[in-house]
């Protein structure tokens, strides 16, 4: 089949085979470019996905503030912590804290998962995100590094 191919192209004459280098050099700018344009496409739908998902993550943290009440716990237990997390399918790891505080960090987390277990220990554990720095991954994953404490 190559030899039938190389046949064919010598069979050419040489304005024909520069013609159709150049048509291929087309072809495949006009490949390159539109997967490019589908990249950055599926790039910018993600990049709205998560803002939307901050945007209510922010919205249910505004309702828990106004909605909660009762006393908040004086102290923070990392183990509870961990388990609320391990029941939501979130896997965290405590890097450090105080009694009055613990520091988390996530490395690949869905970001509906990680929102809705931050949304479940401010409401029932009485506990408030107090800092937290969210990276998106490049597989479109969060890394999270947060400090939990009383509110």
């Amino acid at each position: 089949m190559i030899q039938n191919g190389l046949a064919w192209w010598q069979a050419r004459d040489l304005r024909e085979q520069r013609l159709l280098v150049g048509l291929a050099v087309v072809v495949l700018l006009l490949l390159a470019w539109f997967a490019v344009r589908a990249l950055a496409s599926a790039v910018a739908h993600e990049d709205m996905r998560v803002s939307r998902a901050v945007a209510v993550h922010e919205q249910v943290l505004a309702y828990a503030g106004e909605s909660s009440g009762g006393d908040a716990p004086a102290a923070v237990s990392p183990e509870r912590l961990l388990t609320l997390a391990q029941s939501d399918g979130l896997d965290v790891r405590v890097t450090g804290g105080t009694g009055s505080a613990v520091e988390l960090a996530a490395d690949a987390v869905k970001a509906d998962i990680l929102f809705n277990w931050i949304v479940r220990v401010e409401r029932e554990e009485r506990l408030k995100v107090m800092e937290a720095d969210i990276r998106r991954n490049e597989d479109s994953t969060l890394s999270a590094a947060m400090t939990i404490g009383a509110i």
